[in-house]
């Protein structure tokens, strides 16, 4: 049987190869290759050559993906979380009129490979996933997308593409909602020190204060907020050759001088 897996990211695709790769089914998996989350969000196929951002930062359309022969496979596999990104994910594929199946990797939490960092998040990093644990949610967690469930996510998607803004994340009530770009900045705050520290370390914590929210948000969106905060002089800087470290404002940088450093890192 001919399968094809489609997970939010390359670092679950790898996990997810190389757990399956002793099955006897042919199988195929491939990363999306844009983040839903930011920017322009691709509503309809027409759009497919309209750049969106990765999940690194960079720009990439959907005209590569699309090429995909999806009428091939025996099934084509969605590894879905309760997150913003993989909700848009699957709300994206239903568009595409395909038949779909997912699989809740959320249900994953006494599966994980090593220790979660993400200490009662509402959700856990896929890539985290141990072998055992994807072949049991292959096993036992798939399940078919329903008309219901195709024309309530095409309805969500329309919805989002209708109030299509700078940022989108996931609310406590589980709807996907906009938000301009500063929404993370007094958590990035909060989650600063009051002395000079590594800016992963500030990094870090606000990518896990998101994720107890049960919202994702990447390496480069923080680290672009916290350049943005340094040159409004919310942050501290002191750079050296080999590390940038932030504070709150106790700096020994003139509020000038952040914005030539900034530039630099």
């Amino acid at each position: 049987m001919k399968v094809l897996h489609i997970t939010p990211n390359d670092r679950t695709a790898h996990i997810v190869q190389s757990a399956l790769e002793k099955l006897q089914d042919e199988i195929i998996v491939r990363s999306f290759p844009v983040s839903l989350l930011y920017g322009h969000l691709p509503c309809r196929i027409n759009e497919a050559s309209i750049p969106s951002m990765t999940c690194n930062g960079r720009e990439q359309d959907l005209s590569a993906f699309l090429k995909l022969p999806f009428s091939d496979f025996n099934k084509v596999i969605l590894w879905h979380s309760n997150d913003a990104e993989s909700t848009l994910l699957l709300y994206w594929l239903c568009s595409l009129n395909i038949r779909l199946y997912y699989i809740d990797a959320a249900s994953s939490r006494y599966l994980l490979r090593g220790k979660c960092v993400m200490h009662n998040a509402k959700i856990i990093p896929m890539g985290n996933m141990s072998d055992i644990g994807i072949r049991h949610l292959l096993n036992t967690e798939i399940k078919m997308t329903t008309i219901y469930r195709r024309y309530a996510s095409l309805c969500w998607f329309y919805h989002c593409c209708f109030h299509n803004g700078e940022l989108r994340i996931l609310n406590r009530k589980g709807s996907i909602v906009r938000r301009s770009t500063d929404y993370y900045d007094d958590l990035i705050l909060a989650n600063s020190p009051n002395i000079f520290m590594n800016i992963s370390y500030t990094i870090g914590l606000t990518i896990n204060a998101a994720g107890r929210e049960g919202n994702i948000v990447h390496e480069w969106f923080v680290y672009n907020r916290i350049r943005h905060l340094i040159s409004s002089g919310l942050l501290g800087l002191r750079k050296s050759e080999t590390s940038a470290k932030i504070s709150l404002p106790k700096s020994s940088l003139p509020a000038e001088a952040f914005r030539t450093e900034i530039k630099r890192l």
